[in-house]
């Protein structure tokens, strides 16, 4: 009897990863890859990324728990946590060429018509200190950093949106805040949950490095917090998009919302069963879904006022 083979005669290839080595990142990376959107079982299908992702992996917490502890298994293994130049030195007032082009992109057409990369300049750059405005979708949090590199490897693609703190009972943690668009909304919110996951597991091996890189840049960017332990101790996931977004996904409806975020919640519970997660002091928590409006993105003025965590 012939064992299956990786490359197939049409020229596909079929990959198996073992439940010793299956890893959040691999999930990612693969339903990247493949076309889970398919009418055939796919996830990320607009009809389906409930009763065949979110609803099954919620109910899974053992396997849950197996990928975390793998991901956090080998502290050098792909992708290879960064240990320095995570750009928390770049500030909203000092936007590159190209940010500066894909802040201005849009002026003030509707939220809908804008990219991921253009939403997230423009609310870096109303909404992070020290201009940052009181009108910030994101109320209880002050701003980092944007488009943060989590990963060692040219090649590995983790870069998270937003990094902020989160306020909660006059305690700040780190929040990690993953946007999506409008316009062709191909990401179920799932798959939103998904990466904000793996990001946050890569958050936890880059701590160390994260907590000296915030010190050295607070030296010349007063508002930047030096971040510490402590803010680690919580990450709070954020999914950020449009109200086409929400809709799209039939996640607009109260009830509807109420049910995916129960079912996400308990997604993360059994993420936070991982005994290597609970041992580098580490919870994840799903923050309320946060809808983008026009608002949030047109020029005003710049009046400042949000609290700075100390």
């Amino acid at each position: 009897m012939h064992k299956p083979r990786f490359f197939k005669d049409d020229g596909s290839l079929q990959v198996r990863v073992p439940p010793r080595a299956a890893r959040w990142i691999d999930f990612l990376t693969y339903s990247r890859l493949c076309n889970s959107t398919d009418e055939e079982g796919g996830w990320n299908n607009k009809k389906l990324w409930m009763d065949t992702g979110l609803i099954p992996l919620s109910e899974n917490k053992p396997v849950l728990a197996l990928w975390t502890q793998n991901s956090l298994a080998d502290s050098k293994t792909y992708p290879r946590p960064r240990e320095e130049d995570f750009k928390l030195g770049r500030d909203a007032n000092g936007f590159s060429k190209e940010r500066s082009a894909a802040e201005s992109k849009f002026g003030n057409r509707s939220i809908e018509a804008w990219s991921e990369n253009s939403i997230n300049a423009r609310l870096f750059k109303k909404f992070a200190p020290p201009n940052a405005v009181h009108c910030s979708p994101f109320p209880l949090m002050s701003l980092l950093a944007y488009e943060v590199p989590l990963c060692d490897d040219a090649d590995g693609q983790m870069k998270v949106d937003l990094l902020a703190l989160r306020k909660r009972d006059d305690v700040f943690h780190v929040a990690l805040i993953e946007l999506k668009q409008a316009n062709s909304p191909a990401n179920s919110p799932l798959l939103a949950l998904v990466e904000c996951i793996c990001y946050a597991l890569q958050v936890t091996r880059c701590r160390t490095y994260l907590i000296r890189e915030s010190k050295k840049e607070s030296r010349k960017r007063p508002h930047l917090t030096k971040l510490t332990d402590e803010h680690f101790k919580r990450i709070s996931l954020v999914i950020a998009a449009p109200q086409l977004y929400w809709k799209y996904w039939n996640c607009w409806e109260a009830s509807d919302v109420e049910r995916v975020q129960a079912l996400m919640r308990r997604l993360l519970a059994g993420v936070n069963q991982s005994d290597k997660l609970k041992q580098r002091g580490v919870e994840l928590e799903l923050d309320a879904f946060t809808t983008l409006e026009d608002c949030h993105l047109l020029v005003g003025q710049l009046d400042g006022g949000l609290e700075t965590p100390k």
